[in-house]
């Protein structure tokens, strides 16, 4: 959700990954990034606990070069659940097979600009949207040199826009990508495309919550596998060559 003071407008999904870290879609902040950058406008991010909704505050961006991936480093807004308990996903750096059905997940508002101008309590509507299909190509080093040079795959299933950034869960209902965009047509039968996370887990980023979590490690790679989950992660190995470190990705079945 960003906000100008006035109004506030819910864009895009996001999901979260490690306590106080959250993934998007770079897109979906792109036409804003002037504002936030310049302290016009302030990103907030609603997230879904087992208690009812969470509000939290974005206090850092961290894009990925040549990708539609970033890392969002969050602090919480709310009053804390009575359980003390939080919920993330489970990330995997596997590559969905071919036909391999897979699920995109996201949240499309239907209500207008939340007006915030007179401090009162604010009502909206949200409605959370689930896409099915098969693993139709794999573009592993990128779909062409301009739109969609990084890491996806194609999914044979419709999208709506405000479902960008959300997650898409393998058959194992391990987080493996983004939803980054999908074709417009009057059958609504896509194709999808979704932004392989693996690239994000090597990316030195700021944040998280509480701050103190992290320790000293700069990657989600780095962190402890008992707050950061992820399958696989030995399968992103960083080589050294003469045009600096590099990041690639060893395939796992």
């Amino acid at each position: 959700m960003i906000g100008t003071g006035e109004s506030a407008q819910i864009y895009g999904s996001a999901c979260m990954v490690a306590p106080g870290i959250a993934l998007c879609a770079t897109h979906v902040l792109s036409d804003h990034e002037y504002d936030l950058k310049n302290s016009r406008s302030e990103l907030m991010a609603i997230g879904f606990g087992s208690e009812g909704l969470q509000l939290w505050k974005v206090r850092e961006v961290t894009n990925l070069d040549r990708s539609d991936l970033t890392l969002l480093g969050l602090e919480y807004a709310s009053d804390l659940p009575a359980s003390g308990t939080f919920n993330q996903l489970h990330l995997s750096t596997r590559v969905p097979q071919i036909d391999e059905r897979v699920t995109i997940v996201g949240v499309i508002p239907t209500s207008p600009p939340l007006d915030v101008s007179m401090g009162r309590d604010l009502e909206f509507e949200m409605r959370v949207i689930l896409s099915q299909g098969e693993v139709t190509q794999h573009y592993l080093g990128g779909r062409d040199t301009a739109v969609m040079p990084w890491s996806s795959i194609e999914v044979n299933c419709h999208a709506w826009g405000s479902m960008s950034g959300g997650p898409v869960f393998d058959k194992k209902g391990r987080l493996i990508g983004l939803l980054s965009s999908s074709l417009e047509s009057d059958d609504e039968n896509g194709p999808s495309w979704v932004s392989l996370l693996w690239p994000v887990i090597a990316t030195e980023f700021r944040g998280g919550w509480p701050t103190e979590i992290r320790g000293t490690a700069k990657t989600l790679q780095e962190m402890d596998p008992s707050i950061c989950v992820i399958d696989g992660r030995e399968a992103v190995e960083h080589i050294d060559g003469p045009g600096g470190r590099q990041v690639r990705l060893r395939i796992l079945e």
